[in-house]
């Protein structure tokens, strides 16, 4: 975990280089019918191509136009994936990545909580997350279902030529099983806060149970160490394409 010092210096530091116009980027932002000024032009950031509308909604969806999708939109795939899974489910590779997930769940530790988070580095933050699904006694099998779900999703739907667009997308399905997501926040002794304090302002109950949003770069290493032991059975099973067409073809049926 990062000390105080070093967070407040590093934050001190970005804010100076964001205010800091820069002479050879771009003017305009770079999306289509967009005429916001860019980050860096405006002296309010360090993107040289996005304005700062658009870089956000990277950072939350990692596509500038393009939402993450919705629940409707990989409910076919979702039923599509998990009939995969019964289908292969003696492959020794299926079995493989999913011993892999569980592995990876599993050596993460005793999970921090939302005060603690807020201070972690990207990686730890993934790390922390992968500890919480653990514990909320997630299965690699549900992972990989995960997985399987939106490189279907992403074949057929796009968008194409966002390198993260799939990492984020597997981290933001990941964070919404249930239990999973922290949302409430216990004292010492394993109690809601909002029990123990009934009376208490709702304000003050929400920064209790407030985790930090599923956006930024910890979103996309949660999502590709969570692909990177689910290419295990994909590529493995079939080859890569082959096991997503047959995902695809299954997906018809709903």
């Amino acid at each position: 975990m990062v000390s105080p010092i070093v967070r407040i210096a590093s934050g001190k530091d970005v804010k100076q280089r964001a205010k800091q116009h820069s002479p050879d980027g771009l003017i305009r932002c770079t999306i289509w019918g967009c005429f916001r000024p860019t980050q860096s032009s405006s002296g309010k950031g360090l993107s040289e191509v996005y304005c700062k509308p658009h870089q956000e909604h990277i950072r939350r969806h990692g596509h500038p136009t393009r939402r993450s999708y919705t629940v409707k939109e990989l409910a076919p795939y979702r039923k599509a994936a998990r009939e995969w899974l019964k289908q292969h489910r003696d492959s020794p590779y299926v079995k493989g990545a999913i011993t892999l997930l569980d592995g990876r769940m599993a050596t993460q530790g005793r999970p921090k909580g939302p005060d603690y988070q807020r201070a972690m580095k990207p990686v730890e933050k993934a790390h922390n997350t992968l500890a919480k699904l653990h514990e909320a006694g997630k299965t690699g099998e549900q992972l990989l279902e995960i997985v399987l779900t939106i490189k279907a999703a992403h074949s057929e739907l796009g968008p194409h030529g966002a390198p993260d667009w799939e990492a984020v997308q597997i981290a933001k399905m990941a964070k919404r099983l249930r239990g999973a997501s922290g949302t409430i926040q216990r004292n010492f002794e394993g109690k809601r806060m909002s029990d123990v304090w009934p009376n208490a302002d709702s304000r003050w109950k929400r920064d209790w149970q407030r985790w930090p949003r599923a956006e930024g770069n910890f979103m996309r290493h949660l999502g590709r160490m969570i692909e990177e032991k689910a290419a295990y059975a994909i590529d493995g099973a079939l080859s890569g394409g082959e096991t997503i067409e047959e995902v695809k073809a299954l997906r018809r049926k709903y």
